[in-house]
């Protein structure tokens, strides 16, 4: 007589090997832009409640999510600056529920010598700002990441690392 198997159930595993499977799943070795035309998330977060709680603490959790401010549109582009369009596509992400499980943000900066600097600081704070309006339980990391660029007589922009 064969034996009969029984399936093993995701939720039968140990709380460590559950968030070892999500953190394979989930975690992004690059920063998370938002952008209108993706959705971050998975279908493995809908089945159950306890599986969609743990899931979703590790995918906004764990990952670091990014906002660009720049003003590299060259000397005759009057200091533009600008951002993604703000915390408002994080909540696209997941829907509001997602907003209390974000912790890492990185704000990366790319300036030009052609522009003020108090335009792109002004712009910096807005982002602050907008994380700290969230009321988040915590953040654990905010970073911030400058590129400084240059333009030569060509109007293409060279990066430098500094």
């Amino acid at each position: 007589m064969a034996a009969t198997m029984t399936p093993l159930c995701f939720l039968s595993f140990p709380p460590e090997i559950r968030n070892m499977i999500y953190r394979l799943l989930f975690i992004c070795r690059l920063r998370i832009i938002p952008a209108d035309r993706y959705k971050l998330g998975s279908q493995l977060l809908c089945p159950k409640r306890q599986v969609h709680n743990e899931g979703m603490s590790i995918l906004y959790g764990d990952n670091t999510f990014q906002f660009d401010v720049e003003n590299t549109w060259g000397p005759h582009g009057s200091a533009w600056v600008f951002y993604d369009e703000g915390l408002d596509q994080y909540g696209k992400f997941g829907g509001r529920t997602a907003l209390p499980y974000l912790r890492r943000f990185q704000i990366h900066v790319r300036y030009t010598k052609d522009h003020r600097l108090e335009i792109i600081r002004e712009h910096v704070r807005d982002v602050v700002k907008e994380i700290q309006a969230l009321s988040l339980p915590s953040i654990d990391y905010l970073g911030l990441e400058c590129d400084y660029g240059c333009y030569n007589e060509d109007d293409s922009i060279h990066w430098d690392d500094r």
